[in-house]
């Protein structure tokens, strides 16, 4: 079933807030996320919230813009502003290393040059 944080009167789209999920620990078995964490300011806290709504040995999807892929680390975004509204300007490295340490195993990572993205597969220890 599809969530969002404004459903904007979408029947079918259950509302929910990424850094507090309502679904029971260990009760999914697979997530998809598209083009969502980096929207998130506190988005570690996200990463645990997705984790922790995993089953074991279950996988999350997820795709995000990084915009350097030879640094270690993003930067902040000057002035809060971005025309997109995203948080952070990221390093696919610092997102790798993230994921890893809030606990997740990285299953594969994919980037897309042209357009700056990762598309990360990644799956919940048992």
């Amino acid at each position: 079933k599809p969530i969002d944080l404004d459903p904007g009167g979408n029947k079918d789209v259950q509302r929910e807030n990424l850094l507090h999920l309502s679904f029971a620990s260990k009760s999914i078995g697979a997530i998809i996320s598209c083009d969502t964490i980096e929207h998130i300011a506190d988005y570690r806290t996200a990463a645990t919230e997705l984790l922790r709504v995993l089953a074991p040995r279950g996988a999350l999807v997820i795709h995000f813009p990084v915009y350097f892929f030879d640094k270690a680390n993003g930067v902040a975004i000057r002035d809060g502003v971005d025309p997109w509204e995203h948080v952070r300007y990221f390093s696919a490295r610092e997102m790798l290393a993230m994921f890893h340490e809030v606990g997740f195993i990285i299953m594969r990572a994919t980037f897309n040059f042209d357009y700056g993205a990762m598309l990360a597969i990644l799956c919940k220890p048992e």
